[in-house]
């Protein structure tokens, strides 16, 4: 989750405000990098900070929600306010999740989340926790520590349930840094997996925040290392959302982590094609081959498309399936040129003429890269519906990480 502060005024120094073309290619950049999706946040939570109006808040918000919801129209966004009415238009103009450092507080701002596909709730030691219509008692002597959060918790999603909130719609964060000892932040982490037996997604937020910046020393622009520190710890207890700045560097942090952690497994799609013989048995042949590669995963239905490039030749059929292997991004081209081989193409014939199969490698991983023989995302996938339309099937909201654009984007464009 990339932030994006429409702010003048963010602790970390990078607020945005009044220029919307800078704004918006900052956010380009930001999934380009990696980000999954948005937090739209217009009023800075910063201790000190000006606290807005309503209508100061929304009317920073607006513009660029609507502009990013009209050029990103499947981008999971979230916006981060605490205030009834700017969550409730915030939903109305396009975002999908609310993220309310105040936790849902009151009936008013659990009203005004209804329409969310999500709903970020934060554990906040720094305020006095009382919830309309059902109070909740601080423990003044343990606030802030494993238990206590664990107990808010657990009150405030039995809270959600009775006003039609499901476990999947809800995201828990304990709050980092909100109210909280350095000594209290520290065993937070240590402990994360354990809020995982809450039942709810969780979510962690250490970004350049001061506590990392009173453990090292650095300044909020230094904070780098400090902040990875955290998402190793995030890592390995399987928290699903982390809330960061730096998106580029966490990212490869995170495939990294990944890569060394699950035995060099990665994740490809594959395109596959056929317009000779008998195509569905083709590719099934094709499919049945890849097993040796690795682990083949979801598979999409059958397209049936004409040759772009040779309108009269036979009709293709298509597919595109997930594979899961530890072949380098080389050798898994040239084991799908032997499979190719094996089940008699001809390389000889003309290009883009027909073919008995086709096997092509359209992702893998989070690489980008090009060479003499192989470009990754695929050269053109973007832009074939013979590609997307059979990765919609398995992948609708994977986004390309060249480009920034999700599957699902390309096919409406």
């Amino acid at each position: 989750m990339a932030i994006v502060n429409i702010t003048p005024d963010s602790f970390s120094g990078d607020g945005l405000l009044h220029n919307e073309a800078n704004i918006m290619a900052h956010i380009d950049k930001l999934l380009q990098d990696g980000a999954d999706c948005l937090d739209l946040g217009a009023e800075s939570t910063r201790p000190g900070a000006q606290i807005l109006s309503q209508g100061d808040e929304w009317s920073r918000l607006k513009p660029i929600l609507q502009l990013v919801r009209k050029k990103y129209p499947y981008l999971p966004i979230s916006v981060d306010t605490y205030k009834p009415k700017t969550a409730q238009l915030a939903l109305e103009h396009g975002a999908n999740i609310i993220n309310d450092i105040h936790g849902l507080d009151d009936s008013e701002m659990i009203h005004a989340a209804q329409l969310a596909d999500g709903v970020i709730i934060m554990h906040n030691n720094a305020k006095n926790r009382i919830i309309k219509n059902q109070s909740y008692n601080v423990d003044k002597k343990n606030a802030g520590n494993i238990k206590e959060i664990c107990d808010y918790f657990d009150h405030k999603l039995a809270q959600l349930r009775q006003y039609g909130f499901d476990k999947e719609r809800i995201i828990i964060d304990p709050g980092l840094g909100f109210g909280k000892s350095i000594t209290q932040s520290c065993a937070i982490i240590n402990d994360l997996a354990i809020f995982n037996k809450l039942g709810a997604k969780t979510l962690i937020g250490a970004s350049r925040k001061s506590f990392i910046g009173k453990i090292t020393g650095r300044p909020i622009n230094e904070r780098m290392a400090g902040s990875l520190a955290v998402m190793a710890g995030a890592f390995y207890a399987n928290t699903n959302i982390v809330r960061v700045h730096d998106v580029r560097e966490t990212h490869d942090f995170h495939t990294t982590m990944a890569q060394m952690h699950h035995g060099n497994q990665t994740q490809c799609f594959i395109a596959l094609g056929s317009n000779l013989g008998d195509k569905n048995t083709n590719l099934q042949r094709a499919i049945i081959a890849m097993g040796q590669l690795g682990v083949v995963g979801q598979q999409s239905t059958i397209h049936i498309t004409e040759n772009p490039y040779l309108p009269n030749e036979p009709l293709f059929a298509n597919m595109v399936v997930e594979l899961t292997t530890q072949l380098e991004p080389h050798e898994l081209l040239e084991s799908l040129k032997a499979i190719e081989r094996e089940m008699g193409r001809d390389f000889t014939a003309p290009r883009n003429s027909a073919r008995i199969i086709d096997l092509d490698i359209i992702v893998y991983g989070n690489l980008v890269m090009q060479s003499d023989n192989l470009q990754i995302p695929h050269a053109m996938s973007q832009q074939r519906d013979f590609v997307l339309k059979p990765m919609h099937d398995i992948a609708p909201h994977y986004r390309f990480r060249d480009t920034g654009h999700s599957v699902a984007e390309l096919l409406i464009k």
